[in-house]
């Protein structure tokens, strides 16, 4: 499956029932029942009340501390609901007020392993991609991180163009420059990555973007992938993540 989606999903979940749960304990296990895998994260919380749990993965709905009222603009949930739907899965939850909740992330047991494989030297993804008939563009305003990217990803050969703002993106892509896939940051002077991108599709409606950025609250995640992005990848970039996630992408 994807393990930086997962990841995410985790994150959400450990992130509410931290922020419920004044005492007690919060506790993360894992069961595999009737053809399911299911990652569970259980804690000892104010809980939910029954007529509100229906409620709770709507778009913008956030639970107060004080379980009176729903309110807010709460997309951590639904963020994660969507992304367990893609993933071919679900979220569940159990809840009663007072006593704690439980959030569970439920995948198909066909992602496990059904054998142990043999034991081999690790090897660091990125020497299992080779990109060298691969174009790229990196629109990124820091210097710092645009050579970041460019150490990275030099191993797999693959050929980079550096827009040091989203206007020189554009003014590439309206001189006919072509790319494989573009690594647009968010914040940046002129023309920021939603503008950018928005007119780059419009010259090329099926250019592959992914955003890159420093905003990793769900509802940055959320207006991102709302805007039309194909992915994001947020700063700081794991050099082998980032491998990950440009692999879906280049064949």
């Amino acid at each position: 499956s994807d393990p930086g989606r997962i990841r995410q999903i985790l994150n959400n979940l450990v992130n509410n029932a931290i922020k419920f749960t004044e005492q007690g304990f919060i506790k993360i296990g894992t069961q595999i029942t009737e053809g399911q895998l299911r990652i569970y994260v259980q804690d000892t919380g104010i809980g939910i009340e029954e007529n509100q749990l229906e409620n709770i993965f709507g778009r913008f709905v956030k639970l107060d501390q004080t379980q009176t009222t729903i309110r807010g603009l709460g997309l951590g949930l639904s963020i994660s609901k969507r992304i367990a739907n893609m993933l071919g899965g679900d979220i569940q939850v159990e809840s009663k007020p007072g006593q704690g909740s439980t959030f569970s992330l439920v995948l198909p047991d066909s992602l496990l392993l059904k054998q142990e494989l043999p034991k081999k030297e690790q090897t660091p993804t990125h020497k299992r991609f080779e990109w060298k008939n691969k174009h790229i563009l990196i629109v990124e305003d820091e210097r710092d991180n645009y050579n970041f990217l460019i150490n990275i990803l030099k191993k797999s050969h693959i050929h980079i163009q550096i827009a040091e703002d989203g206007q020189e993106a554009v003014d590439l892509f309206k001189k006919g420059a072509s790319y494989d896939l573009v690594l647009m940051d968010i914040k940046m002077p002129r023309l920021n990555g939603y503008e950018a991108m928005k007119i780059i599709r419009e010259i090329k409606p099926d250019q592959l973007v992914i955003a890159q950025t420093a905003y990793a609250q769900p509802k940055d995640q959320y207006k991102i992938m709302e805007n039309g992005f194909n992915d994001y990848l947020s700063k700081p970039i794991s050099p082998n993540y980032l491998y990950e996630v440009l692999g879906k992408y280049l064949h």
